[in-house]
């Protein structure tokens, strides 16, 4: 991807932390909104059903929960694993769709090692790897989107 005409921002908030990058400056704003705003709603969600920020296995999720609770409950049945397994890709995936509502034709989202991505143009991706040899010096293109990207950032 050209990096020309692109906006990129690092965000900090709780445990949610990581880079956005777009093209309309507007769709980083949104995307900030909407990580604390669905955090919020999680954090909110997770003190009136504990089970759901620890169980290792699925959870079911009533029809009234906030949105991010039930994708999370989605990913994790297709996974088999705990709900929480999904959080970081999960918040990234909606605050993609808040950048693309602001009509981002270019949105990523990082989160925790999670990416989520929706492009009009190819993008470049770099694995980092600390201190290997190959940190950086390794990667591929992204042409197909969307596309989400799940690594581990610890």
């Amino acid at each position: 991807m050209n990096n020309q005409n692109l906006f990129r921002e690092t965000f900090e908030f709780g445990e949610t932390r990581g880079l956005i990058i777009t093209d309309e400056e507007d769709a980083i704003t949104a995307a900030k909104e909407s990580l604390r705003e669905n955090r919020r709603k999680l954090e909110e969600y997770i003190r009136r059903n504990p089970k759901f920020l620890y169980s290792l296995k699925p959870v079911k999720v009533d029809n009234d929960s906030p949105k991010v609770a039930k994708l999370m409950a989605e990913a994790s049945e297709k996974a088999g694993v705990g709900p929480m397994a999904a959080v970081a890709g999960v918040l990234a995936d909606l605050a993609v769709e808040a950048m693309l509502a602001k009509g981002a034709r270019v949105a990523l989202v990082e989160n925790g090692g999670e990416v989520s991505a929706v492009s009009d143009r190819p993008i470049n991706v770099a694995l980092s790897a600390g201190n290997h040899p190959l940190s950086k010096r390794v990667g591929f293109k992204l042409e197909n989107f969307p596309v989400g990207i799940a690594t581990s950032s610890g």
